[in-house]
């Protein structure tokens, strides 16, 4: 994967579009911000709530798995961007850089390794995917979205995306199996 970020980010310098500013631009880069979650959560717990083949337990659960996991990768993105320290794409500089840990030591601001926007968008949307399998293209698609969204606009790398991709679905595999270690069964019913 690194292999093909400079080239990648050179090509969307070269061609990039005016995204910023745009709907889709906005709806994408959505979908990585955390508080959408909740609301999507809360819109899933209320319409659960009406399904009579549902237990009430199930629909918390349910609800609070489409809250947790991206959540849980929003957290682990902030701090493995901490540990790993990877900047930005910077195309005065041309290279990767990598900030010190003595500058901003606990900042996460213009680093880039992963994406937390990308962890958040594919935990929150494999976690629906999961939930209602008749979804998941669309789920899938409007995470990858997002994070070529992120690359287009120049603010990652595609391997910050995958990154964050990774610790997306990780997230996922982390909150099925504290659901399964203390929840009530099967979040699907």
């Amino acid at each position: 994967m690194l292999v093909i970020d400079w080239p990648i980010v050179e090509l969307a310098a070269e061609h990039k579009p005016d995204v910023y500013g745009t709907d889709l631009y906005y709806g994408f880069r959505l979908f990585g911000a955390y508080p959408v979650w909740l609301i999507i959560g809360l819109a899933l717990w209320m319409i659960d709530r009406a399904d009579e083949s549902l237990s009430s337990k199930a629909v918390k659960e349910r609800a609070l798995a489409v809250v947790l996991s991206p959540m849980i990768a929003g957290l682990l993105a902030a701090v493995l961007k901490l540990l790993l320290r990877r900047e930005r794409p910077n195309l005065e500089v041309m290279h990767y850089v990598f900030r010190p840990f003595s500058e901003h030591t606990f900042m996460g601001g213009g680093l880039g390794l992963p994406s937390s926007h990308s962890s958040i968008a594919f935990a929150g949307m494999i976690t629906l995917a999961r939930l209602c399998p008749s979804i998941r293209p669309l789920a899938i698609t409007l995470a990858i979205g997002t994070g070529l969204q992120r690359v287009i606009s120049l603010a990652h790398f595609p391997s910050d995306v995958y990154a964050g991709a990774t610790v997306g679905y990780f997230s996922v595999v982390l909150t099925w199996a504290l659901h399964r270690r203390f929840g009530t069964g099967s979040l699907l019913t």
